[in-house]
């Protein structure tokens, strides 16, 4: 069915009770996670909102320049759901009819579509005039967020320690993996991946051996950052999502001789910086929960959308089980699938930046991901449709 966008209404009124159920349900998108390792966690001591690894780095007499993440002021930031509801609502009596005559899960596709493109716009735009505002050259930005108040560029240590003066800024961080910094200690810079991951997972429930985390059923991976890596702990149950409720001892115990800087909240995708008590110590530490797409701090709408601009493939992380054509991950292969490899070959063919699961998604195995494979998997749904083999 073609999907019909309506004009602002009275919402309350015309809402019926099974829509309420359907909205009740819904995870909206509200921002992209866009939580990469190379994405500055929120953990450092400031210097007037320099976080500390800059604050040490910059010099402001120099015309060095310096990668930096910056992150707005965002605490004014409008409720994009109450817009999008408001601008989906039905106003005429053709309006309504058209409106409930759509499925449950159309009705939730067009909210999350129209919700998406509220997001995007405001955001464009405010990260646009910040960076004018700012006296920020354009040549210099790298990269514009549509999901966050937050942009990256190269600035000089005289422009960062100017600008952080304005209250437009609340954090200005470094990002760049390349770049010097005092993150990776001597102990994360000569090791393997395996003896990293050792290095700070415990075996013991007492910590006896000076872990960080204690391993019980918990997986973990790590990926490289800098000079060393950041630790990726994953195969957490879903019932243990709950956003901004701080981590359960008895799903994520942590050593008590450690610091948690930042929000430690279940958040999927959710970056801490896990330090000990010296500061002798400190990792990147990267939260997954099974069959929670990471975001913050919702969800995104599906597993391409949570995958734009990731540098590695996230779905290892979020899917207990990879199946060859289930991009959802729902135990079968449909035309949604098909739909969604549509859309990252979309994304491919724009030239946005993206990590999948190869054996999830390159379903002709041609190490390719494009519409070939939306193919094989409307084959395989035709076949198992008719009660044919695939």
């Amino acid at each position: 069915m073609k999907k019909k966008m309506f004009l602002s209404g009275n919402w309350g009124d015309i809402m019926n009770t099974k829509f309420k159920s359907v909205l009740s349900s819904i995870i909206v998108l509200v921002a992209f996670s866009l939580m990469v390792y190379a994405i500055p966690f929120a953990g450092f001591a400031e210097t007037n909102k320099i976080t500390g690894n800059l604050s040490e780095l910059i010099n402001s007499e120099s015309d060095d320049t310096y990668p930096v993440w910056i992150f707005l002021d965002d605490k004014n930031a409008p409720d994009f759901l109450t817009l999008a509801t408001n601008k989906i609502s039905p106003v005429t009596e053709k309006d309504m009819e058209a409106y409930h005559s759509m499925s449950e899960d159309e009705q939730t596709e067009l909210l999350i579509k129209v919700k998406q493109e509220i997001v995007e716009e405001y955001y464009e735009e405010k990260n646009n005039d910040a960076i004018s505002s700012l006296g920020i050259d354009k040549e210099s930005v790298s990269y514009i967020s549509k999901y966050t108040a937050s942009f990256k560029c190269e600035l000089t240590g005289a422009k960062i320690k100017d600008i952080a003066e304005n209250n437009l800024i609340e954090t200005i961080s470094l990002y760049n993996s390349e770049a010097p910094t005092e993150q990776a200690s001597e102990a994360t810079r000569k090791v393997t991946k395996a003896e990293f991951i050792d290095l700070f997972v415990s075996e013991d429930k007492d910590f006896s051996d000076g872990g960080f985390i204690y391993r019980g059923n918990l997986k973990f991976d790590a990926i490289e950052e800098g000079d060393g890596y950041a630790l990726i702990v994953y195969g957490i149950d879903e019932q243990y999502y709950t956003p901004h409720v701080g981590v359960d001892e008895e799903v994520l115990r942590i050593n008590s001789n450690c610091i948690i800087d930042g929000d430690a909240s279940f958040t999927s995708g959710m970056g801490l910086q896990i330090s000990s008590n010296d500061k002798s110590k400190t990792i990147s530490t990267i939260i997954y929960i099974n069959n929670v797409l990471p975001g913050f701090p919702n969800p995104a709408s599906d597993i391409i959308e949570a995958s734009r601009y990731k540098t590695f493939d996230i779905a290892q992380y979020i899917y207990p089980e990879i199946v060859s054509g289930d991009i959802d991950c729902d135990g079968m292969v449909t035309a949604s699938d098909a739909s969604l490899i549509l859309k990252a070959y979309s994304y491919f063919s724009t030239g946005t930046p993206m990590t999948l699961n190869s054996s999830m998604c390159d379903v002709n195995n041609d190490s390719r991901i494009d519409a070939s494979d939306a193919s094989q998997i409307l084959e395989k749904y035709a076949e198992a449709s008719t009660g044919k083999e695939a």
